[in-house]
């Protein structure tokens, strides 16, 4: 692994995200501008404390090479969308709470793209503790939460708490141990996004946060005010 991290030593000085390349990246420019520009992007997110930042990158594939940020802040699922925009050779993009680091996977330049194989998924129901939750939300719920746990890439249990914010919301804060990939979470929220608003990663806490919109929410809540146009006969 090569590790780009702060130094004065009289390395190669990246100008736009403020580190210093140690060991530089065995890969065509194209892919090194990557590299800078992702990292450039982590270091403007809110909370992100640029010193505790740990970057590095493993060329030593033919065809593709892995690049690990470590020490994350919180980062939403929208700010992974961002970094796929920079990444048009994306592989895969996976995360670790417990050891706070996102792996970002990417074909190298003038590699052969192939598509990976999906991972087979099993559809289990599973019993959920929603004493606390009003019975008009259940049936909503149980079905976000088996579809979570469905997800190939989390085979472990874990743990959740659902967190109430009357009238409207309930927020999910889920512990888990697993290497979760980012591509997995977005179909995840499309399936369920009548509900799933929003849904975002906590690094620091090991948290995963989704944001639920109660099934019971007020229609003004839900879509805001909206202008009524009315079409003459």
């Amino acid at each position: 692994m090569a590790d780009i991290s702060p130094s004065t030593d009289n390395t190669d000085s990246v100008a736009e995200t403020g580190v210093k390349i140690l060991n530089e990246p065995t890969v065509e420019e194209v892919d090194r501008t990557f590299i800078r520009k992702t990292i450039d992007f982590i270091q403007t997110l809110p909370g992100c404390n640029k010193d505790e930042i740990i970057v590095q990158t493993n060329t030593s594939f033919p065809s593709r090479y892995v690049l690990m940020i470590s020490n994350l802040p919180e980062v939403k699922l929208s700010d992974f969308d961002s970094i796929k925009t920079l990444a048009p050779r994306l592989r895969s993009m996976k995360i670790s709470l417990k050891n706070n680091w996102v792996k970002i996977d990417m074909w190298k330049h003038g590699a052969t793209v192939r598509k990976p194989k999906r991972k087979l998924s099993t559809s289990t129901e599973r019993s959920w503790n929603l004493k606390s939750i009003g019975k008009q939300d259940h049936g909503m719920l149980k079905r976000i939460l088996n579809g979570f746990s469905n997800l190939p890439s989390l085979p472990c249990q874990f743990h959740l708490d659902v967190v109430n914010e009357p009238p409207n919301y309930y927020h999910l804060h889920i512990t888990s141990n697993d290497i979760v990939d980012i591509k997995e979470i977005e179909e995840f929220k499309h399936e369920f996004r009548a509900f799933v608003k929003n849904i975002g990663f906590h690094f620091p806490n090991g948290l995963i946060k989704v944001t639920i919109e109660r099934a019971s929410a007020s229609t003004l809540a839900a879509v805001g005010k909206r202008r009524q146009v009315v079409y003459k006969r």
